[in-house]
């Protein structure tokens, strides 16, 4: 797993160039300004046919700690509209979460065990659908190449 900037720099480049069946996760969050850098990604990534595995809203919205209700911090359903608008899956809606803020600072992820929080939830789903979709897209590599083998 390689995590590089957002956008179409030297290092997506260079993954695109030395990896070749490397496959992308695109993760924003839900304003416009992170869409804009994601939809450069997006037509980077088509360019040069690298497989999208799909898009990560990442900060989608903020439980309020007092009253229960959750604050669009960075607005809303942008990751969704996006995924809808480039016919990509959307993986994962990740909400902001204050315990993982907390627990990174000082040094303890053990709350990413609780399998009662709600990032937890949806992060594990995105997971289990990023396995599942690798796993689809190297089988069907392996069942080509049995299918069609190259000439020596």
């Amino acid at each position: 797993m390689i995590d590089s900037p957002p956008g179409t720099g030297d290092e997506p480049l260079t993954v695109a160039q030395t990896i070749s069946d490397a496959k992308a996760l695109i993760v924003t969050t839900p304003q416009e300004i992170s869409l804009a850098d994601v939809r450069k990604s997006i037509n980077f990534c088509r360019q040069v046919k690298m497989e999208i595995l799909g898009l990560v809203e990442n900060m989608s919205g903020l439980k309020c700690p007092y009253c229960g209700e959750t604050i669009d911090v960075f607005k809303s359903r942008g990751g969704q509209e996006t995924a809808i608008k480039e016919n990509l899956r959307l993986l994962a809606t990740l909400p902001f979460a204050l315990e993982v803020v907390k627990g990174g600072d000082a040094g303890d992820i053990s709350l990413l065990d609780n399998e009662g929080l709600l990032i937890v939830q949806e992060f594990n789903k995105m997971v289990d659908e990023i396995v599942k979709l690798t796993e689809l897209t190297t089988r069907s590599m392996r069942d080509n190449q049995i299918r069609s083998p190259q000439a020596n």
